[in-house]
């Protein structure tokens, strides 16, 4: 499988859309103070727009022409090094192969979803459901940090109440774009209609998916994938192996709370998406 990031594609798409003619901004650069001010000043106000559909969908446009740039250019690499290294290469390398999945993961998917099957009705969706407001303190101390070389000290958009502002506003956008696209699966009339419990989607505690890792995998693998042959023992004792030799490093949570953004539980209650996922 490949581990492809879109934020990858963002940056190229970021150097060559001048000359494709479509001004394009990661949506992670409109966190900016500087842009979140500009915006506000041609609007007239802020209509809590991160990325329009039309934007999405050319974005995703990208992302397909990009993997398959990246599948060529592997097929021509392995056929370099195998002339070049010989039968050495060839015992530790198989060729490429074209139909291997691309996995993308990206919060920023959530509130596009119908873009997104739109140039690829093949693709399968994971879910990892946890409360939001968990993790809204932990997100908007990263926001600052992601931003702070580039944001002047005290400017209008740096304070703290307007980062905690700014990140639920992201955050209503990623949980409201994935409960608006449940309800139109739930749907029979909706174009996106699929079971939840087919082999396009699956949900999955965020909580259960830590406590047993392997099991989560396992889980994916039976529903998304049920042709396919069950993970054989010698398969789940390496991957067990693996984890007990690269055990994950917690180095205790992030000190920041909601009340250091001026949030309170009243700001980060969620209720739709907890209830539609949690409850």
């Amino acid at each position: 499988m490949h581990g492809f990031r879109p934020s990858e594609a963002d940056e190229d798409l970021g150097w060559y859309d001048t000359g494709l003619g479509h001004p394009y901004m990661d949506p992670l650069m409109k966190l900016y103070p500087e842009y979140r001010q500009k915006e506000e000043k041609v609007q007239g106000v802020s209509d809590g727009s991160i990325e329009s559909k039309d934007v999405a969908r050319y974005r995703y446009a990208w992302l397909a022409m990009i993997m398959k740039i990246y599948q060529y250019t592997d097929e021509v690499e392995w056929n370099e090094r195998k002339q070049n290294e010989g039968r050495a290469f060839l015992r530790q390398h198989a060729r490429p192969s074209m139909d291997l999945p691309w996995l993308m993961k990206d919060p920023n998917h959530s509130a596009y979803l119908p873009e997104l099957l739109e140039e690829f009705p093949d693709a399968k969706l994971i879910f990892t459901h946890r409360n939001p407001g968990e993790i809204i303190p932990s997100l908007a101390k990263l926001f600052v940090v992601f931003t702070a070389p580039d944001a002047i000290p005290g400017a209008v958009g740096s304070s703290a109440k307007e980062w905690g502002e700014e990140t639920v506003k992201r955050m209503n956008h990623y949980s409201g774009g994935l409960v608006d696209f449940t309800m139109a699966q739930n749907n029979v009339s909706s174009p996106y209609s699929f079971p939840s419990s087919g082999t396009s989607r699956i949900d999955l505690s965020f909580v259960d998916v830590r406590r047993d890792v392997q099991g989560a995998i396992g889980k994916i693998y039976e529903q998304l994938y049920p042709d396919q042959p069950l993970t054989s023992n010698k398969a789940t004792r390496a991957f067990k192996k693996y984890l007990e030799q690269n055990e994950r490093e917690k180095h205790g949570n992030q000190r920041r709370s909601l009340e250091d953004f001026h949030l309170s539980k009243e700001h980060v209650a969620f209720r739709e998406y907890n209830e539609m996922f949690l409850n």
